[in-house]
């Protein structure tokens, strides 16, 4: 695939680390909840029209050491700045995994491919950050900070959660979107690649023009 002078990911965050900031405000049915405080049996707000509140079945939790990390770009949080998917989206700045997807023009595209510099950036600088997987019964859409992101979906690598934070648990859950099952269980079609990405990843440079008052600029 041809490359565009936007900045580009490290290949290999595409499909390594995945999940919510740990401060990431999450819908549910009793308003917006920090992802760190969301507890199995807590409806959450669907991001798909008509879907029901949902239940949360499983919280996952783990924090990593980026600085003694030897692959950052890999671990390190991507901040898409409020307002930067559209009007309004996120409401404030949302802050995921590298790996996490978003819903974007009907398809799942993880965080790290919509970096632009500008409204969406890759932040390695981070020391350390807690992440958090929400489980639903289901793989669905939540919203977080206004915007439908994924929900956990089972790779094989549920036990690699905690709060041990070793970096050797990130290695070795690097293959785990590489084995078919992400695409084979994801809720929407999956957008890694292909003529489809590059008009996404324009739109939303042109959509960082014109939010440039409130966006931070990266040198």
């Amino acid at each position: 695939m041809a490359r565009t002078g936007m900045p580009w990911p490290d290949d290999g965050a595409i499909g390594a680390c995945t999940g919510f900031a740990a401060e990431t405000r999450i819908a549910t049915m009793r308003g917006e909840v920090r992802a760190a405080a969301l507890r199995p049996g807590d409806l959450v707000i669907s991001a798909r029209q008509g879907v029901p509140p949902v239940p949360i079945a499983w919280v996952g939790r783990r924090s990593i050491d980026i600085a003694r990390h030897r692959r950052p770009a890999l671990v390190a949080p991507v901040r898409i700045s409020a307002g930067a998917l559209a009007e309004g989206v996120p409401s404030r700045d949302l802050l995921l995994a590298p790996g996490h997807a978003l819903r974007l023009a009907g398809r799942l595209v993880p965080a790290v491919l919509l970096v632009n510099g500008r409204s969406i950036v890759q932040e390695p600088g981070w020391r350390g950050v807690a992440y958090v997987q929400v489980e639903l019964p289901a793989h669905g859409l939540l919203l977080a900070e206004g915007a439908a992101v994924e929900s956990y979906i089972e790779e094989d690598d549920r036990r690699h959660f905690g709060d041990a934070g070793l970096r050797w648990r990130i290695d070795r859950m690097l293959a785990a979107r590489g084995n078919g099952r992400y695409d084979a269980g994801a809720c929407l079609p999956v957008l890694r690649d292909g003529p489809s990405l590059l008009p996404l990843r324009a739109r939303l440079a042109a959509r960082a023009d014109a939010i440039a008052p409130t966006t931070r600029e990266i040198a």
